[in-house]
C-alpha cells in the first residue's frame, strides 16, 4: 500500500490545532494519523511524534516542547533490515525517512518495511516512489515546506505489523546500551560491515550470557566438579562436552523471549499460564535459590578458613560486599565489577596446568564417554548431581531479565546470542580445567577417591602439587561463591519484581530486594 498523504506541520504549531487536524483529515491513511513530523521552514526534520505524544499537554503547547527534541528518523540509504529492526526495537508505526541534509521526504510503514524483509532476496536499501505533479502541489498540505515534501517513501509491501513489546516494564528500559565494555547509542541503526565494527559491538553487548554462565561455576559446582575429578579422574570430561548445547539451547531461548516482549521469565509465565502458575515457579525458584545461597556462603567458609580467617568474619563481608554490589552504583558499574570477578575465575587455566596433566588422555575421556570403575549408583548421582549444577532454573530468570535491563532489543539478538554461546565454552572449559586439576593432582595418592570438601581439595593441593595451587583453588572457590551468590541473589529479585513490580524498571526497584536476601540468608 502507498500513499503521498501524511501529516507534516511547521514549527510552532500548537497541539489543539495538530489533534484537530487528525480527527478532521480524510485523506491520511488510518497507520499514518498517528503520527505527526515537525519541520522547519527549510523543511529539515526536528521532531517526530505518535499521537500518545500529542495527547496529553495543553491546547496551547507547541509540538517540539513535547518532542523533547527527539526525533527517530532514518536517511534514503539506510539498510533496509537495520530500518525494520529500529521499528520493531520501539515499536514503531511510521519512521520519518530524511536525505543526508536532513530534509524530510516521507515516512515508511513498518508493515511495509517487514513484508519486503521477509524474502531472502529482499531490497537492501530503501527506495522511493516519485510522484505526479498534482499530488505535489496538494492545497491543503499544512506548509508550503511539506507541499515540496510529499513523497511517500516506500520500503516494501503490506504485511503484518512489527511485533509490539505489549509488556515493557518502562523508560528505564530505553535508552543506550551502557555495557562493561563499550557503549551502543539509541537509535544507531548502522550496519557493522567490518569486523572491527563487529568485535566492538559485541563487546558492549557482551555480559548477560558471559555472567550467567560464570555464575554457573558457583561454590557447590566447585565442590562437584573437583569432586568429579578426585574420584573419577577425568573419565567424566564428556558430560561437559554434552552440556554445552543444551545451556546454548536454553538461554538462547530466554535471550530472544527478554528482547521481543520486554518482561523476564515469571512475568511471562504468569502472562501466559496465569497468577498460581507464575507463584508456583517464583515460589519453587526462591526455594531453590535459597538452598543454593546456603551452599554459596558455605564456600566462602571453606575458601576464607583456607587462609586462616574466621567465618565469623569472613561471611557477614562477603554478605556486605554483595550489598554493594547490588546497591550502590549503576547497571554498568555492576557489570563491570562482575567482569573484574570473571577474569579472577581464569585462575583454574594455570591451576589445570600446573598439575602437568596428560593431553591424550584428556581428549580421549573429552570425546569417549566412559566411566572410571564402572556405571555404578554413585557414578550415575555423581553425573545428576554434575547436570543439575550446570543446567540452573535461575539462570532462565537472571538472562532473560538482565538482558531487558541491559535494553537489548531485537536489533542485538544475533550479538546476545554469541555472547550466550562465548559464555557456554568459557564457564565449560572452566569446568574442565578444574576436574583435570583435581584428576592428575591425586591420581595415585592416598587423596585419589576420597573426596570430603572444598577446603579439604585446596588442602590436598597445597600438599601434593605446591602451597601456591592451593591458594589459587582457595581464591577461585571464594570468586565462584561471590559470583554465584550474586547472580542468584539478583534472579531472586528479578522474578519477584517481574510477579509484583511489573510495570516498575528491574534493576532500580528490585536490586534492594536481592541485596536484602543476601543479608538474610547469610545469618543461617
Amino acid at each position: 500500500m502507498m500513499s503521498p498523504d501524511f501529516i507534516a506541520v511547521p514549527r510552532g504549531t500548537v497541539r489543539g490545532e495538530v489533534l484537530e487536524r487528525i480527527r478532521s483529515d480524510d485523506k491520511v491513511p488510518a497507520q499514518l494519523l498517528g503520527s505527526v513530523f515537525v519541520l522547519d521552514q527549510d523543511g529539515r526534520l526536528i521532531a517526530s511524534l505518535s499521537a500518545i505524544d500529542i495527547t496529553p499537554g495543553r491546547a496551547g503547547q507547541t509540538l517540539e516542547s513535547l518532542a523533547n527534541g527527539s526525533s527517530r528518523s532514518v536517511t534514503l540509504d539506510a539498510d533496509l533490515q537495520d530500518v525494520a529492526l529500529l521499528m520493531t526495537d520501539f515499536n514503531l508505526i511510521a519512521v520519518a525517512v530524511t536525505d543526508h541534509a536532513g530534509r524530510l521526504w516521507g515516512p515508511s510503514l513498518s508493515t511495509t518495511c517487514w513484508r519486503r524483509c521477509c524474502p531472502p532476496n529482499g531490497a537492501a536499501a530503501l527506495r522511493r516512489t516519485p510522484m505526479s505533479e498534482p499530488e505535489r502541489t496538494r492545497p491543503d498540505t499544512a506548509t508550503a515546506a511539506a507541499v515540496e515534501l510529499t513523497p511517500f517513501v516506500e520500503i516494501g509491501e503490506a504485511a503484518a505489523a512489527a511485533p509490539a513489546r505489549w509488556a515493557a516494564l518502562g523508560e528505564a528500559h530505553v535508552g543506550d546500551i551502557q555495557g562493561a565494555l563499550g557503549t551502543i547509542r539509541l537509535g544507531d541503526v548502522a550496519r557493522r560491515r567490518t569486523w572491527k565494527q563487529r568485535v566492538l559491538t559485541l563487546a558492549a553487548i557482551m555480559g548477560p550470557g558471559l555472567i550467567v554462565m560464570i555464575g554457573d561455576n558457583d561454590a557447590g559446582g566447585v565442590a562437584t566438579y573437583a569432586s568429579a575429578g578426585q574420584n573419577y579422574g577425568t573419565s567424566l570430561l564428556w558430560t561437559l562436552l554434552v552440556l554445552i548445547p543444551v545451556l546454548i539451547v536454553n538461554q538462547e531461548m530466554v535471550v530472544r523471549l527478554g528482547a521481543v516482549t520486554g518482561v523476564g521469565h515469571a512475568r511471562l509465565m504468569n502472562e501466559r499460564f496465569g497468577r498460581f502458575w507464575g507463584w508456583f515457579s517464583v515460589g519453587d525458584l526462591f526455594v531453590l535459590n535459597f538452598l543454593t545461597i546456603v551452599t554459596e556462603f558455605i564456600g566462602v567458609n571453606l575458601a576464607m578458613s583456607y587462609f586462616g580467617v574466621s567465618p565469623n568474619f569472613s561471611v557477614p563481608v562477603a554478605a556486605l560486599l554483595l550489598v554493594g554490589v547490588t546497591v550502590t552504583g549503576s547497571f554498568r558499574r555492576w557489570e563491570q565489577l562482575m567482569f573484574v570477578f570473571l577474569v579472577i575465575n581464569l585462575m583454574a587455566v594455570p591451576l589445570a596446568i600446573m598439575v602437568h596433566p596428560d593431553p591424550l588422555l584428556v581428549v580421549h575421556d573429552t570425546f569417549v564417554p566412559s566411566v572410571r570403575g564402572g556405571l555404578t549408583s554413585d557414578a550415575v548421582l555423581l553425573i545428576i548431581a554434575i547436570v543439575g549444577t550446570t543446567v540452573a532454573p535461575w539462570q532462565l530468570f537472571f538472562q532473560q531479565s538482565n538482558v531487558i535491563d541491559k535494553r537489548i532489543t531485537p536489533r542485538w539478538i544475533s550479538y546476545e546470542r554469541w555472547d550466550t554461546v562465548i559464555g557456554s565454552f568459557f564457564t565449560e572449559s572452566g569446568t574442565a580445567a578444574l576436574m583435570i586439576a583435581a584428576a592428575f593432582a591425586f591420581a595415585e595418592t592416598t587423596l585419589a577417591g576420597q573426596f570430603t570438601d572444598a577446603g579439604g581439595v585446596a588442602a590436598g593441593l597445597a600438599a601434593y602439587v605446591s602451597p601456591l595451587a592451593g591458594a589459587l583453588f582457595a581464591v577461585f572457590l571464594l570468586d565462584a561463591a561471590i559470583i554465584g551468590a550474586a547472580a542468584v541473589t539478583l534472579s531472586t529479585s528479578y522474578a519477584f519484581g517481574d510477579y509484583w513490580w511489573s510495570k516498575r524498571s528491574n534493576w532500580p526497584s528490585v536490586r534492594l530486594e536481592g541485596s536484602a536476601r543476601s543479608i538474610i540468608l547469610k545469618t543461617g
